[in-house]
Formats: structure tokens, C-alpha cells, sequence
């Protein structure tokens, strides 16, 4: 079954659906400033652009894995140096945030049993004994 994609972001609707509600939580139920709702939100974005715009639902322990590999090997576009060990931080934390608020500022479309193993899979991979390094998160 062919999933819908938004024709602008060529991302899944669902993703997009799930982004939007984030958003939602973030500004209303956490009152965070709009500087702060950005930064989150262009977290889930680079994750979800690393993934190729696979709904959410389906992540892995291995991709998760992936993308801090990604995270570790990429360079800042602003000085062309390795990322700050802050960014990687900041990053994965609000992508582990992002999974965990699945579970409370919204009815998901996920099963309670789905929600409680992305929040294994994002917990396993930020700690040091996913990939052998220490922990970012």
C-alpha cells in the first residue's frame, strides 16, 4: 500500500500530521518559545529527511543508530567543522522527546504496545551501548 505524501515535502501526510501536533505540544501544553519550537521541530525534520520520509511508525533500532552515525560524520554548514557535541545532543534529545510525547500530549495513531517500542528503540540508541561511544543524551 502506497502511503500519502504532502506534495510539497514529499514527506508522509501521517509524519506531517504528527509534526504539526508536536508543534501543538510544544507551544501549549510546554509554553516553549517559538526559538525553541523551531529548533525541535528542525530536528524531526532532519530525521525525517535521513529517513527518506518513512512514517514514523515503522522506525528501528538500527536507524535510529543510523542517523546518529549520520549525525557523528556530518559536518556544520555554518563553519564546515565536525557537529558540536551541543547539536548532537540537542538533536536526538528532541527527537527521543518527540517519541516519548507520543504518548501523552495527544491520541496517537500508534497502539500503546507501538508506542512503547519506538520509546525502547530512541531510548537504546542514545545510550553508549547502541553504537560503543559514549552517550550523547
Amino acid at each position: 500500500m502506497n502511503t500519502p505524501r504532502n506534495w510539497f515535502t514529499g514527506m508522509t501526510v501521517e509524519n506531517d500530521i504528527l509534526r504539526y501536533r508536536y508543534q501543538g505540544c510544544l507551544e501549549h501544553a510546554k509554553g516553549y518559545s517559538p526559538k525553541t519550537v523551531d529548533s525541535h521541530l528542525r530536528a524531526i525534520v532532519v530525521f525525517d529527511q535521513f529517513q527518506r520520509g518513512r512514517d514514523f511508525g515503522t522506525i528501528t533500532t538500527d536507524q535510529i543508530i543510523s542517523f546518529r552515525k549520520h549525525l557523528l560524520e556530518k559536518s556544520s554548514e555554518a563553519t564546515g567543522n565536525e557537529l558540536s557535541a551541543s547539536t548532537m545532543v540537542h538533536t536526538l534529545g528532541a527527537l527521543k522527546d518527540f517519541f516519548h510525547r507520543q504518548s501523552r500530549c495527544w491520541s496517537s495513531a500508534w497502539s500503546p504496545e507501538q508506542i512503547a517500542q519506538r520509546l525502547k528503540v530512541v531510548d537504546a540508541a542514545v545510550t553508549k551501548h547502541a553504537i560503543g561511544t559514549p552517550a550523547l543524551c
